[in-house]
């Protein structure tokens, strides 16, 4: 089986060596190469030139001036062709040694067009594109074969400089010559193939066997111009087809290329924004979690009144804690212990959040096994939706038992909403916040925890929609 390989140029002297180079280093010889320089200005020539003494299988064709496409130096080099197949490789890429070994052994009878995987390399030879990438590209190429036509709109997956084609197929078609697909006209091409060909006739080697350089003067670079060309090739094809049946993957295609081109145009704007992202979000979360900001925003939503006893306590436990199961009755409990120590309460009015256990009996149950008669706990079941319906419920239970003034502890943070609901009712009876065992103005803290701060949070915004509402 001998091929023809086709090698085009165009002021490629700074690649030109080593794409010549890693075809003649093949594994496998049985081929000739034909380069074709289209009107280079540079020292390419004298390359071509230099390979030509070495090597004898290297035949050159040189154009008087640049084509302006490449199409038109690879048709030249096919016609060239003494060989019933074909290989292309442009003067920036490169060949591995094993490439046309491994790709000849699955080229079968019935195979028309194979081509293999890839990778990237910048113009210093470094790896341009990722891991992850390669196997997404390799992924992507194995679904379009599966796929056939339809995939192909979304996705092109032959890559040029791993092709290997029967000539006689080629010939039908050629390169398109035409400027409005310039950078394209490979594709322009496969589409055709696929067209007429069926999966069988297709060979697919998942080996990465060719580095593609990515240069800066690359007929594809402009994003723009080869989305525009791509939808003008893709609509042709699909107009002179009539294929209407695919009309939802042309759709489907030309959507996937828009947020394609859109994301390679703004690629520099988006990595800006992200590092800029990523950069203020770290400074955020540090200001956040590891000073005491909120230590100091926090404290403006601690009230505690002068230290003066009653003959009450009412105690609302469930605020503090974000969780379903509260564990605030424990501090509200410790907190109740303390005020017992200094003072005598005749009644105490528990009134809690509802949850599996209720509040109110764990801390009651405390209450008792510390000592406290059952007779002086008043337990408050009802439970209403915010603060401000739970202090009247209180203030009309007071008011039934002629209570005028008692003492009401609360979690820290909930204790300013606390005081100016109060406020509403202080004709009927006069409230003493009272000082917590844990308060938090007392112990500057620089490194804060995700729940304190969504309490905190979540009381300035309670505090602004009461005052909406006109409730304070």
């Amino acid at each position: 089986m001998k091929l023809s390989i086709i090698i085009t140029s165009f002021n490629s002297e700074k690649y030109l060596k080593y794409s010549i180079q890693s075809v003649i280093d093949q594994t496998y010889n049985n081929f000739e190469i034909i380069i074709v320089d289209d009107g280079s200005t540079d020292k390419s020539k004298s390359i071509i030139e230099y390979f030509k003494k070495k090597d004898k299988r290297i035949k050159s064709l040189y154009l008087k001036k640049n084509s302006g496409t490449a199409s038109i130096p690879r048709n030249e080099g096919v016609k060239l062709s003494k060989c019933d197949y074909v290989c292309f490789l442009d003067a920036d890429d490169i060949w591995e040694r094993d490439k046309l070994k491994n790709q000849i052994k699955q080229f079968k009878k019935n195979t028309i067009i194979s081509f293999t995987s890839c990778t990237y390399i910048k113009e210093d030879g470094s790896k341009y594109s990722s891991f992850l990438e390669n196997k997404i590209r390799l992924y992507l190429q194995k679904k379009v074969l599966e796929n056939g036509i339809n995939a192909l709109f979304t996705y092109n997956p032959i890559i040029l400089s791993s092709v290997l084609i029967k000539k006689k197929e080629f010939t039908k078609y050629y390169f398109d010559i035409s400027k409005s697909i310039v950078g394209i006209e490979d594709f322009d091409l496969w589409l055709k193939i696929f067209f007429k060909i069926k999966r069988k006739n297709i060979s697919f080697c998942d080996d990465s066997l060719v580095k593609i350089r990515r240069t800066s003067n690359s007929l594809n670079i402009n994003y723009s111009q080869a989305f525009l060309r791509y939808i003008y090739c893709v609509m042709r094809f699909f107009l002179e087809k009539k294929i209407m049946k695919s009309f939802q993957y042309l759709l489907i295609g030309i959507i996937f290329r828009t947020i394609k081109s859109l994301f390679k145009i703004f690629k520099p704007k988006i990595k800006k924004f992200f590092l800029k992202f990523i950069l203020i979000t770290s400074i955020l979360y540090l200001i956040i979690f590891y000073t005491p900001l909120f230590w100091y925003v926090g404290k403006s939503l601690v009230h505690y009144d002068e230290k003066k006893f009653t003959k009450n306590l009412i105690i609302l436990s469930g605020n503090g804690d974000t969780d379903y199961i509260n564990t605030s009755y424990q501090r509200r409990y410790l907190d109740t212990k303390m005020l017992l120590e200094k003072n005598k309460f005749k009644k105490i009015f528990i009134m809690g959040r509802s949850q599996e256990i209720e509040e109110s009996e764990i801390i009651r149950s405390l209450l008792i096994y510390d000592g406290i008669k059952e007779e002086n706990i008043i337990l408050i079941n009802k439970t209403f939706a915010n603060t401000k319906e739970n202090i009247s419920e209180l203030t009309r239970l007071l008011s039934k038992q002629n209570i005028n003034n008692a003492n009401f502890l609360t979690s820290p943070y909930h204790t300013k909403r606390s005081k100016l609901l109060w406020s509403n009712h202080k004709d009927k009876i006069n409230i003493y916040i009272t000082e917590n065992i844990n308060n938090p103005i007392n112990y500057p803290k620089w490194k804060q925890e995700y729940k304190n701060i969504k309490v905190i949070i979540y009381e300035y915004m309670a505090i602004i929609y009461n005052k909406i509402r006109g409730w304070i």
